[in-house]
């Protein structure tokens, strides 16, 4: 595990608890997309908890998103309405179709959450030959993730509202030295649109959008048990974990970490502490070349006056 703290999490804890006053979503449209379970089920949990006005939810089958928003209302604070929306990140017609929903409902979003992603092929269905199998991940990994983002920021900030977030909910695997062949679609493509989010971010000041790339931590889900895992085959994380993480990563306090990427199980408190590094060092946590120090336009002019 990436030490960046010394501490490290498996499940909630006092600092990033949805519970708490400090994290409180009130007045907030939250839209997460793939969450009808496990991780983003956990995060619209909890940010029904932090008390947001609304949160929609999206799944690839309409009913089970329906069925889940009712399930998420009815167990809240009666405060949080909570709606359902169908999305199949596969078909960039689906993502548009959301966006006009949204609009014709009249939920005009402060939080989105990218938690959908990309289906990995199993070893057994991997073929290296398969160029539009590799590709495929890129289209909708992506473009149409890429869509979302710019349905969202077309959007605009509500009236006397805090700045929006934007939280993409990467991997872990887009900073391996090496992955697993059938692994190659996704950890390039989710590497690819962490960059993508990670330059925006250079360009748009966290006080208009607070851009996060995360890692949720190693949560099982039913993606693992299609690859073989069982609950017993590493030390899980808790869902809760990412579940309060994303509200913390959401409210002010977290924007330092504007353009980075971080996981879930680092300490925040720890996180705070260090804020003088990230001010010092633009490019800590942040996608780059390993083993050279942070480049940027300056320090490679700079460089070239100085070669022979």
């Amino acid at each position: 595990m990436s030490e960046v703290t010394k501490v490290l999490h498996r499940q909630n804890y006092p600092a990033i608890d949805a519970a708490s006053p400090e994290q409180s979503q009130a007045g907030r449209t939250v839209l997460i997309t793939g969450a009808s379970e496990v991780v983003g089920r956990a995060a619209a949990q909890g940010f029904v908890t932090a008390g947001a006005d609304t949160v929609a939810i999206t799944s690839r089958s309409a009913e089970k998103a329906a069925r889940v928003a009712k399930e998420l209302e009815a167990a809240g604070n009666g405060q949080t309405k909570v709606r359902g929306y169908a999305l199949d990140l596969d078909d960039e017609a689906s993502v548009q179709g959301l966006w006009d929903q949204l609009a014709r409902d009249g939920v005009q979003v402060d939080v989105l959450i990218l938690n959908a992603s990309s289906q990995i092929p199993t070893a057994d269905k991997y073929d290296p030959s398969s160029v539009s199998q590799l590709f495929k991940a890129f289209d909708y990994g992506i473009k149409n993730q890429y869509m979302n983002v710019l349905r969202f920021q077309a959007q605009g900030s509500k009236e006397g509202k805090s700045s929006k977030v934007l939280l993409h909910v990467a991997t872990n695997a887009i900073h391996f030295n090496e992955t697993a062949p059938h692994y190659l679609s996704v950890g390039s493509s989710r590497i690819a649109l962490t960059r993508l989010l990670q330059d925006a971010a250079a360009f748009v000041p966290a006080s208009e959008m607070q851009i996060i790339n995360l890692h949720p931590g190693f949560v099982f889900t039913p993606f693992n048990a299609i690859h073989g895992y069982t609950r017993e085959s590493i030390p899980f994380d808790d869902e809760s974990l990412p579940g309060n993480f994303y509200v913390w990563a959401s409210t002010q306090k977290a924007a330092f970490l504007h353009g980075r990427f971080l996981w879930a199980n680092w300490d925040v408190d720890e996180l705070i502490a260090m804020k003088p590094k990230f001010e010092a060092d633009k490019g800590f946590l942040k996608v780059g070349l390993q083993g050279v120090a942070s480049q940027d336009f300056n320090m490679l002019f700079a460089g070239m006056n100085r070669s022979v």
